[in-house]
């Protein structure tokens, strides 16, 4: 688990930090919800949208201000197609477009023009200027250095002529498209942004923002460099403005930003607002234009009752993440949802620092309403009383019908302290030949395969030493008793897996099989594999492989195993939340069938049976016969494998195996480490594997009693 040990050693030194402070006036830091961003007008920064139906649908991909009119461009097979807009009337015509027109990007140029970058049949580029009575008038660009390599991507017209920025230049047209100059950026290998746009009508700015903070150059009239301008902060994207300000994106929040000082003012929450799309056209900072999704969106601040503002803290945000809040962000009127990512705070010289802040926002009672607990240890919050536990609250849903086995593994000290929406499963399988029929693999017979067989012949070419040791720890759990703080390293299973792993390669070999290959072929009799997005088309093939019949055995224990989860999200509610019935509103719509039939919103094993079986039967549509196909290579052979067509086995066993559940993926890094520092001594031949289990026990004995005991 991912800096598990930094997070615990943070979290119990901040406990001390907290006791010896209590009762005097300092606080713990600043939250990451009190990051000093004001929004214009005092709000959240939250807007709502207004989707403008235009005559005949065109799908919007871009749009540029002309005058008191947007020119809308439609992508379009044959030749893209331009629009003329009237933001006064909303009436809308199309305008004479060039045959074969293909935008590469669109912009507004002074006196009410609009410039489009455009690529031609043959690969070249040009320019087409629209002009206030609709006329267009089209000038060639020139070939030139930076063209050579590199595609340009977006087109700014100003008084003097055009910018033009390609990955790492900026290249300078005069107004009849001539070549004037290029500006080599060098973001090519500082891997920086690169953008021109304009601040009022008369200053053209090029703009190279990365890790390093962001640089502004001005351009005169005649497109040379005037002034420079420098700030610590850095942004995705930018947007023309007025006056000395522009507009920058930094994540979620678009802000009006003074490009000489680097000061700003957040103007859109672009995630509350569900404000998505290429285009920010401000006709003022209570009128917004946009495109997204082919729609041409006006937006407004929002004017409606009261709002709740839910926190969201997460470390690294995931995109599932993203889709999920978005999708409550956008059903749900009054509510929202705003992300915390807390690595943000990291950098190269505090590499733990979002840890340590997230840390002190809760302790401080200044912390999120929800936490993505993924790369957390959940039972650690849990016991310290930071999470709430949901229990009652799953006790007021009627007929939820969530996976009972998911519900055993999620307790702790008889309490629900997270919740997941989706898993993946992973397991070993085999043949019934092999591992018989029982669904179970003994360790007494596990061994006689490793030592008839071998281990590398057992379980694949791509397994390691080091990955077979992370699997037994995740696996074997009477290894470690964290209620107790102790743990069983020395024991007899124990030493002879470490035997059994010297057999295997310390690295995968550089022609690694597939593993489905290898085993259709005979490379290996095991597979050690993970269900995810389409359970049923990897049973069917497995089932395939595997005689007809695969029978997931669990990895062999000293007391048996079934199968672990990787979960989507694990999501825990904040004890000290003064949003608590909102914040169930969020976990109990995770849970609706809205989002446990949607394989976009959850996928893999949805956490709800009804909508589990519902999947299997859906997904069991494209396995039938003469719709299954799976190519693979064994030793640089091709090989076409016609599976099995899934039926009623096929989904009885996906039933059992979301059934048989019983932990976690993610070993106890800290652990996982002991174990792969001692055993080397082992793999080179300086201890026996009893002796360095011995050195695993001592150290895994003092990590537990000093974090858990």
């Amino acid at each position: 688990m991912k800096r598990m040990l930094s997070l615990v050693l943070a979290l119990a030194l901040l406990f001390i930090l907290t006791a010896c402070t209590t009762g005097s006036s300092s606080t713990a830091g600043n939250t990451a919800s009190e990051e000093d961003i004001s929004y214009i007008g005092g709000g959240k920064g939250i807007f709502q949208s207004q989707t403008l139906d235009l005559p005949g649908n065109p799908s919007v991909s871009y749009l540029a201000f002309a005058g008191d009119s947007l020119i809308l461009g439609e992508a379009a097979e044959g030749g893209d197609r331009l629009y003329r807009f009237d933001m006064d009337s909303q009436a809308v015509y199309e305008l004479d477009a060039p045959e074969r027109l293909s935008i590469v990007s669109m912009d507004s140029g002074p006196d009410f023009q609009v410039c489009i970058l455009n690529t031609e049949a043959d690969g070249s580029y040009s320019i087409y200027l629209v002009k206030p009575d609709d006329s267009l008038e089209k000038l060639d660009i020139p070939d030139c250095r930076a063209l050579e390599d590199e595609l340009p991507s977006a087109l700014f017209m100003t008084q003097g002529g055009y910018l033009l920025n390609t990955i790492g230049h900026i290249i300078a047209l005069d107004g009849e498209g001539a070549l004037i100059r290029e500006f080599d950026c060098g973001s090519r290998l500082l891997q920086n942004y690169v953008d021109v746009v304009g601040s009022g009508s008369d200053e053209a700015l090029a703009l190279i923002s990365g890790e390093r903070g962001t640089d502004v150059w001005v351009m005169d009239e005649e497109l040379r460099i005037e002034a420079k301008y420098s700030f610590p902060e850095s942004y995705l994207d930018f947007y023309s403005g007025d006056g000395n300000y522009i507009y920058a994106r930094d994540t979620g929040i678009i802000f009006r930003l003074d490009y000489r000082t680097g000061e700003r003012q957040a103007l859109v929450n672009t995630g509350l607002s569900q404000m998505y799309g290429s285009a920010f056209l401000p006709v003022s900072e209570d009128c917004i234009y946009n495109n997204s999704r082919g729609l041409l969106n006006k937006w407004s601040p929002w004017d409606g009752q009261e709002m709740k503002i839910l926190t969201l803290a997460t470390y690294d945000q995931s995109l599932q993440l993203s889709r999920l809040v978005s999708a409550f962000n956008d059903r749900s009127p009054y509510c929202k949802i705003d992300i915390l990512d807390y690595s943000v705070y990291d950098s190269a010289d505090a590499p733990d620092q979002g840890l340590t802040r997230l840390n002190l926002d809760i302790l401080s009672g200044k912390g999120p309403d929800i936490m993505e607990l993924s790369d957390f240890y959940p039972n650690f919050y849990s016991s310290k009383g930071l999470l709430q536990d949901l229990r009652p609250f799953l006790e007021g849903e009627e007929n939820l019908g969530l996976n009972e086995s998911l519900l055993r593994l999620l307790e702790y000290n008889g309490g629900l302290y997270e919740l997941t929406p989706a898993y993946d499963i992973y397991t070993l399988w085999g043949d019934a030949s092999v591992v018989g029929s029982s669904g179970d693999l003994s360790l007494k017979e596990f061994y006689r395969l490793a030592e008839t067989y071998g281990l590398p012949a057992l379980l694949g070419s791509g397994m390691t030493r080091s990955e077979f040791l992370q699997w037994y720890l995740v696996f074997e759990r009477n290894l470690v008793d964290y209620d107790r703080a102790s743990c069983a390293f020395t024991g007899e299973d124990f030493v002879k897996m470490l035997e059994l792993s010297a057999s295997l390669p310390e690295s995968p070999p550089d022609d690694k099989e597939n593993l489905f290959g290898e085993l259709y072929a005979g490379g290996c009799m095991l597979a050690l594999t993970g269900m995810g997005s389409d359970p049923v088309g990897a049973m069917a093939y497995l089932d395939t492989i595997f005689s007809g019949d695969a029978r997931f055995v669990g990895f062999p224990t000293a007391e048996g195993s079934g199968a672990v989860i990787a979960p989507a999200l694990r999501l825990g509610m904040a004890s000290d939340s003064k949003n608590k019935e909102q914040v169930w509103d969020f976990f109990s719509f995770l849970l609706s069938e809205t989002v446990q039939t949607d394989r976009q919103l959850s996928p893999s094993f949805p956490a709800v049976d009804a909508a589990l079986k519902a999947r299997i039967e859906e997904l069991s549509e494209h396995y039938q016969d003469g719709k299954m196909k799976l190519y693979t290579s064994y030793q640089d052979v091709p090989i076409e494998i016609s599976g099995r067509p899934a039926d009623g086995i096929t989904r009885e066993k996906l039933i059992d195996l979301s059934h048989s559940i019983d932990g976690f993926v993610q070993p106890d890094q800290a652990l996982l480490d002991i174990v792969l520092f001692e055993i080397e001594a082992f793999y080179s031949g300086t201890a026996a594997a009893a002796e360095s289990a011995e050195r695993i026990q001592s150290r895994a004995s003092i990590y537990l009693s000093e974090q858990y005991g």
